[in-house]
């Protein structure tokens, strides 16, 4: 029993540093990647719409 004890508390250690590092993603996403994925969305956006209305 004390096997399967042991595994859970080393389950539950992992399972919390998981959660943190997926919470320092997020942030790094919401943060740099986010803005930086808006800004070239929006640049590209009329040159698209120019290419289209032109026919290319």
């Amino acid at each position: 029993m004390a096997i399967n004890v042991e595994s859970a508390k080393r389950a539950e250690e992992i399972a919390k540093r998981l959660a943190v590092e997926a919470g320092q993603a997020e942030s790094l996403w919401e943060l740099f990647l986010m803005p930086a994925y808006a800004e070239l969305t929006s640049r590209a956006a009329p040159n698209d719409t120019a290419e289209q209305e032109s026919g290319e």
